[in-house]
C-alpha cells in the first residue's frame, strides 16, 4: 500500500505521432513482427516441465 500506481491525473499528457515508414526490402513494404510474442513460450514449457519432474530427480542435461 506504500506504493500505490499512478492514476490518470498523476499522468502527464501524451501526443502520439503515427509515423510509417515502410520496408524497402519487399514489394509491400511489410515488417514481421508476430513472432516476437513467440520467444519466452518455449524456455517457459521447459521450465515448467522441469519444475513439475522435480521431486523424481529430474534435472536438465546441457549438449555441447
Amino acid at each position: 500500500m506504500d506504493y500505490a500506481l499512478p492514476t490518470s491525473a498523476q499522468l502527464p499528457n501524451f501526443e502520439l505521432d503515427l509515423i510509417e515508414t515502410p520496408s524497402p526490402l519487399n514489394p509491400l513494404g511489410a515488417k514481421g513482427i508476430g513472432e516476437s510474442g513467440t520467444i519466452g513460450a518455449p524456455p517457459t514449457i521447459v521450465n515448467a516441465a522441469l519444475d513439475a519432474l522435480a521431486p523424481w530427480g529430474s534435472k536438465l542435461l546441457i549438449c555441447r
